[in-house]
């Protein structure tokens, strides 16, 4: 019988840089779609934040690219042809987008019914377009923070419970869903929408 070399598993230095190296191919591509469907229309106005994972620059294999189309107001939003060439290009180059469209006053106030959206604002980065816009997202999305912390703490704490009883609040599962049962990986278990 042949033997087989095993081989050890990457360290954490490793995998950081695999996902560093993931991250910034991910973010080249998706400047290069808004260079060429987006900033030729929008000069100033309209910027593209990563969030969630992507925003934290631990962007995994397979993992969907979330993006926030951020505007200046709900009246400078582009149109649905911008948008729509802007991700077709994505996915045309084989990603997958998830996307939503917010003003500057849509980001900073509490959503009831889509928490994970704020939560998903814990971990931003500019990508492309108005850098003064994205600034004044980070100016007052800090005041949001500093009024609302303990509010966005009791709600990830909420997601993250609920998530788990969905699971019966057990690890012992034949095939256990990393992500969203109890014992999920040390990145994973503190956000959600990673």
């Amino acid at each position: 019988m042949k033997e087989v070399a095993v081989l050890p598993p990457p360290g954490p230095d490793e995998v950081q840089q695999t996902l560093a190296g993931r991250t910034a191919e991910i973010e080249a591509r998706v400047r290069e779609a808004y260079a060429r469907t987006m900033e030729p229309s929008f000069r100033a106005g309209l910027a593209v934040v990563a969030v969630g994972g992507f925003g934290r620059g631990e962007l995994f294999p397979h993992s969907d690219i979330d993006l926030l189309l951020l505007a200046e107001s709900d009246k400078v939003v582009p149109p649905r042809e911008n948008i729509s060439a802007f991700l077709q290009g994505l996915w045309d180059s084989g990603l997958r987008p998830s996307h939503s469209v917010h003003s500057v006053a849509d980001c900073v106030i509490e959503h009831d019914d889509n928490a994970e959206f704020t939560i998903s604002l814990l971990d931003r980065r500019l990508l492309a377009g108005d850098a003064t816009l994205y600034q004044t997202l980070e100016d007052k999305f800090k005041q949001f923070q500093a009024r609302r912390g303990q509010a966005m703490a009791r709600a990830i704490a909420g997601l993250a419970e609920g998530r788990r009883a969905k699971y019966q609040n057990t690890i012992y599962h034949l095939e256990p869903n990393v992500k969203e049962t109890p014992g999920a990986c040390a990145i994973c278990r503190p956000r959600v929408g990673c």
